[in-house]
């Protein structure tokens, strides 16, 4: 590695920096956009995100080439100020670099050489294997998950024999609360009862609630291109949220959170397993069962189906807005916009907090 002088260097430099950012705050690429504004960054590359850390945080382990041009002269205040600056960045937490400097050339031809080794070698290991698989063309993502791999914290239970490969955690359900509070169910409990009823939910095979589940939209090319993507990282390192659905009764579910990785996971020909949080046990005290039993007497949707309606989703008759349908999806049926359910039509006159209707987050 060569030292850094106090005069003018040609060279680029390449050094990894661990972000700490809010979660749900900011998408990733908002954050790396803004990192790349930074004076003397000329590009970075996301190694690998863990969105499962602590509470509200979330980590993007990035590699950044550094342009010593700017700086005058280029020393070690100058990494120093780009890491503050960073740091400086709306929603970011905590930021520090998690490797030396090196330039970049020489990066580049140990990493080479590197490699023409190791295909020499007439066995690879177990996560380059499974790498193999999951990546079709080297990739930042793909040599960092490789080196997850390699510590044990990914891909520890997946035999290189298996087609998907990919390991299912727990939801977090704190994070989900913004999503269950849209049922009155859940906002009648509180955000304690929420968390404690959800974890004593169980895992079921969406192919076994396929034609019960609501609230679903399986056209993952019309979803947003955010989400896309950070379900693609996820995919790719091997590690994915289970999606969250909650149970009114034996023939009625409904998607609480999670829509994008289950539309993702289907689209690749995968049956994902559901987090299915029961309304119907025994655990429901006697007003929550009247809230329940209220929410299916409700006169919403027009005809003979009732229930709530989706505001998102109105019928028109010559050009005025005559009802909506409702919120309870038919199957096979595609909507334009991700439904926004209210008990009755009057209440789609009021978005809420927002200042319209639809999922944000």
């Amino acid at each position: 590695m060569k030292q850094l002088r106090e005069s003018y260097n040609p060279n680029i430099y390449e050094i990894e920096c661990t972000i700490a950012l809010e979660a749900g705050k900011r998408s990733i690429t908002s954050i790396i956009s803004d990192i790349r504004a930074i004076t003397g960054v000329t590009t970075i590359d996301i190694i690998y995100t863990d969105e499962n850390t602590e509470k509200g945080r979330h980590l993007i382990k990035t590699n950044i080439k550094i342009d010593p041009s700017p700086f005058t002269p280029f020393n070690q205040s100058s990494y120093d100020q780009i890491l503050s600056d960073i740091k400086r960045l709306p929603n970011v937490m905590g930021a520090k670099f998690s490797s030396k400097p090196v330039v970049a050339e020489n990066l580049k031809l140990k990493n080479l050489i590197r490699e023409v080794i190791q295909e020499k070698k007439s066995k690879r290991d177990r996560c380059l294997r499974i790498a193999d698989r999951k990546f079709d063309k080297p990739s930042a993502y793909k040599s960092g998950a490789v080196v997850r791999c390699r510590k044990g914290k990914i891909w520890k239970g997946i035999k290189e024999g298996e087609k998907s490969g990919i390991n299912y955690t727990k939801p977090n359900f704190e994070f989900e609360w913004d999503e269950a509070i849209r049922y009155p169910e859940f906002k009648q409990m509180g955000k304690e009862g929420w968390i404690d009823l959800a974890k004593k939910g169980y895992t079921t095979k969406y192919s076994q609630i396929e034609d019960i589940l609501g609230n679903v939209d399986l056209d993952f090319n019309a979803l947003e291109a955010d989400k896309k993507k950070r379900f693609q990282r996820a995919f790719e390192i091997g590690t994915i949220e289970v999606p969250i659905a909650v149970k009114f009764n034996e023939t009625d579910y409904d998607l609480v959170a999670g829509n994008t990785r289950l539309a993702g996971l289907v689209d690749k020909g995968i049956d994902p397993p559901i987090w299915v949080v029961d309304l119907t046990s025994e655990i429901l005290t006697e007003k929550q069962k009247e809230t329940l039993r209220t929410w299916f007497k409700r006169k919403g949707a027009p005809g003979k189906t009732g229930g709530w309606v989706d505001c998102n989703s109105p019928i028109r008759k010559d050009g005025k807005i005559t009802g909506y349908k409702p919120c309870g999806r038919q199957k096979g049926e595609i909507r334009s916009k991700y439904p926004s359910c209210r008990p009755t039509a009057s209440k789609c006159k009021d978005p809420g907090k927002g200042k319209k209707w639809g999922k944000t987050t």
